[in-house]
Parts: structure tokens; C-alpha cells; sequence
């Protein structure tokens, strides 16, 4: 994220709930991207928030994008609607949704990583 955050700017990071424990992991992130980005003020990164994503427009929406770069990165078929997305959303952005994007792009921005196999 430090490529991708201004100076310049206020951010408010929205995060879904997963467990019990994220109040304790929210904290450490939010310290850890101020740290990362010499923000120690907080004056950048203003919060770093758990939300119930299905209480949230916008993260309900973020999940759907999310789901349809997941699906064409896992090489699925056979799913009519999820492929329509896919045709959509490659249209729209011009990008093959399989390959890392400029970390400056302002619109949709994805990190493609693959993990190597582990060594014997």
C-alpha cells in the first residue's frame, strides 16, 4: 500500500469482520501501514475499522469484484452469470484480470501472486 497511498490524502480503511480476535489485529495493521508509510501521527491513515460487510454497499460490491477476478485466476467454468461478469468487467477495464496492473492505477488495481511450491 505505501506505492499506493498519498501524503496528501486521509484514508478511512474498511475491513469485514472474520473473528473475534480483529479488534486486537485491526489495531496492529493500523499501526503497522502508519509505521510503514512514517505516519506516525495518524494523520494519513485516520482509521482502520471492522465492518459487517453485509450491513455495506460498498464492500458488498468489493466482494463481488473480488469474486469475479478469483473466479478467472482459478480457471473455472460452467457458470453462466459469473462468466457474463467476467466478460463485463475485462471489457470495461481492458485488463485480462489475470496479470498485475500498475500500482498506480486508479480504477481497479490487482497484485497477482502465486506461491511457489514448497522445497523437500
Amino acid at each position: 500500500l505505501k506505492v499506493i497511498l498519498s501524503p496528501e490524502a486521509c484514508y478511512n480503511i474498511y475491513i469485514d469482520i472474520k473473528d473475534t480476535q480483529g479488534a486486537v489485529k485491526v489495531k496492529k495493521l493500523h499501526d503497522v501501514l502508519c509505521n510503514s508509510i512514517y505516519d506516525f501521527s495518524k494523520e494519513i491513515i485516520d482509521r482502520v475499522q471492522l465492518i459487517r460487510s453485509h450491513e455495506v454497499e460498498q464492500l458488498q460490491l468489493t466482494d463481488l469484484l473480488t469474486g469475479v477476478i478469483s473466479y478467472v485466476n482459478r480457471e473455472l467454468t460452467g457458470n453462466a452469470a459469473k462468466e457474463a461478469l467476467v466478460r463485463r468487467m475485462m471489457e470495461r477495464s481492458h485488463y485480462s484480470l489475470r496479470r498485475t496492473t500498475l500500482l498506480r492505477e486508479n480504477k481497479v488495481n490487482l497484485f497477482s501472486w502465486r506461491a511457489s511450491e514448497a522445497q523437500a
